[in-house]
């Protein structure tokens, strides 16, 4: 699946995850997700699993 739109962070700083985007990646309402900074910029990534419980990278170690 290939997605690419531009979106605009509002006044408090936030960003909305288009619909379509959430149901491919099952992320749900209330559901978590961890931002990792690249070189190329900002993965988004699901911290739940498809019972929407929450799953624990490796990557959380790096996150103040």
């Amino acid at each position: 699946m290939r997605f690419g739109m531009r979106k605009t962070i509002d006044n408090l700083g936030r960003l909305v995850i288009p619909k379509n985007l959430r149901d491919y990646y099952s992320i749900k309402l209330k559901d978590k997700v961890l931002l990792i900074p690249t070189e190329q910029g900002i993965l988004i990534t699901n911290c739940n699993d498809d019972n929407g419980k929450e799953i624990v990278t490796k990557s959380e170690q790096y996150v103040e």
